[in-house]
Formats: C-alpha cells, structure tokens, sequence
C-alpha cells in the first residue's frame, strides 16, 4: 500500500494506493478560525468515488468543524463567567474590609470613599477605635493595580491590625509591617502608607508617611495646605527605622488622607491633576463636615478627568475635629 498527501492552493489531497483490497479514501480539513485544528477521513468502496461523496465528506467536515467552535465558545463562555462570579466574590470581600462604622468619636466627624479602578484594587483604608479611646486610621497604597495589588492589600490589612493591637506606636507599628511584607511578599512590591493615632478628645495625632502621598490640612480660617512630610520609606523596600511626628489638630481642622489614585487622575490631554489643583478646589469651598471634604476632592478628580474612566484605584479619607463644647 502506497499513500501520498498533498497539501497546496488552501486544498488537501490524499491517494492511497492498495493492490490487495481496492477502496478509496476522503480526506477533508476540520477548521477552526483560519486554522486546520483536524481532518476527517472517509473510506468507501472504489465505485463511490465520485464528486457527490467528496462534497458529503467536505460538508460533513464542515459540520463538525462548526459544531466544535460552538462547544469550545460555550466552554470559553463558562469559564469567562466563573472568573466574572469569582471576581464579584473577591470584590465583595474587598469591600467588607471598608470601615462602615465611622462614628466613633462625637469629637471626630469621620468620612471616606473608596473606588478601585478594576473588580478589586490595591488601596487600603481603614479606621477603628484603639482600647485607650484613640481612633487609628490607615490610608495604604500597594504597588500596581487589580489582582495582584488586592491579595497583598488583603495581607497588609491582617498584619497592620494585628501589629496595632501590639504596638501602641505608629513608628514600631510601621517597622513591625515593613519587615513582614519585606519576608513574605515579592522584593518589587511594597506599600506606602499614612498611619495615624488620634486622641479625640485633646487633638493629638501621632502619625508617620511611608513614601505616601501627603495629606492636606484645611482650616476653618486660613488656605489647606500639605500636611507633613515624607520622612520614612514604603513599606517591604528596605530595612528602616521608621519615625512618627506629632501634632495637635484644633477644632474646626480638617485632615485629607487620599491615595495617588486622587493625584494622578489625567485629563484627556495625559495632565496628572497633582495636589495643588487640589489645594484649589478646596480654598474657599467652606466644609461643614468631613463629606463636604470628601465630596470636593473626588469631584474635582472627576471633573479633571472629563468623561476618562480612573486608571488607577482612589480613596479617600477625611477626619474633621468637631468643637463638642458649642454642642
């Protein structure tokens, strides 16, 4: 028995020649797309060699051929709509980590808002009461975005409160988290944070910036401004000592605690909004209460972007100190 194939001209041919038993043999392509993902053969007796059986057999082929892009789209399908239900239940649980009790202080009026740019994202906001009556807050961004940025921001927010409970400093508090994300995480990825204890009945703030973005301060009498300065490094870079400053915030001051996310938005000309455009929207504004704050600087992002969607997750977090003794 001899065969011969032949492919040429978007054709496929195959003879085979059989001395002993006579017969002829189809061949026919099964595409997929623009590709041969499989041939179908075809073996009758000599007298049916004709053009009507290579028609049947190409039909056939063709058939198949159909209904297999149609069982590997309902596969693609299912599988795209396991990751969508996946994704939801990661979202879902990424915003059950959001604060959304915030009265915690008469003293403190407490707002934030937090939106990440895909299913998940890899900012961190928290804020909850400490056993000495001080209200700790937390403003975290992780290095990149989506998946990867969420399930590190999930390990930060176990160790962040796990080493407050320990730590009653921001500056240990800071180190003891450096070192654990240093260990257990990628040497390229790391995490800048403000991280701030706040006594709300005397003012007083300890708090530190690890490489983050700087809050802005806004007075009832007076322009914002920045608020303190970058000292200490992103958490999980470098081995550091990590330092905290402290400061006392009147009644009637207002703290902005935000992500790059708010910084960075671009215009549609690729602009970066920066802080100082910021500092803008919120000079003379007038805020009575820390969602007038929130609301200012999310709208002026939003109006600097136009009709861009974010590139990149945004939070913020606003602390105003109320005057109890007017109430």
């Amino acid at each position: 028995m001899r065969c011969t194939l032949r492919l040429g001209g978007g054709q496929l041919g195959l003879t085979v020649v059989d001395d002993r038993r006579p017969r002829a043999v189809y061949c026919a392509p099964i595409t997929g797309g623009d590709d041969w993902t499989d041939l179908l053969y075809l073996e009758v007796p000599p007298e049916r060699r004709d053009a009507i059986t290579l028609d049947f057999v190409r039909a056939v082929a063709r058939q198949v051929g159909l209904a297999a892009r149609s069982i590997l789209g309902l596969e693609h399908a299912a599988q795209i709509r396991q990751i969508d239900q996946q994704l939801a239940m990661a979202r879902e649980i990424q915003e059950r980590l959001v604060p959304k009790q915030l009265a915690l202080s008469p003293a403190v009026d407490l707002a934030l808002t937090y939106e990440p740019a895909f299913w998940v994202g890899g900012d961190y906001c928290d804020v909850w009461s400490l056993a000495d009556g001080r209200i700790a807050f937390a403003v975290c961004d992780v290095m990149g975005k989506g998946l990867p940025a969420a399930l590190v921001m999930t390990n930060l927010q176990a160790a962040l409160r796990t080493a407050v409970s320990f730590r009653p400093e921001p500056a240990e508090v800071a180190s003891s988290v450096s070192r654990h994300l240093k260990r257990h995480l990628s040497g390229q990825t790391f995490v800048t944070m403000v991280l701030g204890f706040l006594d709300p009945v005397t003012g007083r703030l300890e708090y530190l910036n690890a490489g983050h973005v700087l809050p802005l301060l806004v007075r009832s009498s007076g322009p914002p401004s920045e608020f303190g300065e970058p000292k200490n490094p992103p958490l999980g870079l470098i081995e550091a000592t990590y330092v905290s400053d402290t400061v006392t915030l009147e009644p009637g001051t207002g703290l902005i605690v935000m992500t790059d996310g708010v910084t960075e938005s671009r215009s549609p000309d690729g602009e970066f909004l920066g802080p100082a455009a910021i500092l803008r929207a919120l000079d003379g504004a007038g805020f009575a209460s820390s969602e007038d704050l929130v609301r200012a600087v999310t709208t002026a992002a939003s109006d600097f972007r136009q009709q861009l969607p974010a590139h990149d997750d945004l939070t913020v977090l606003a602390i105003l100190r109320r005057d109890v003794s007017e109430g």
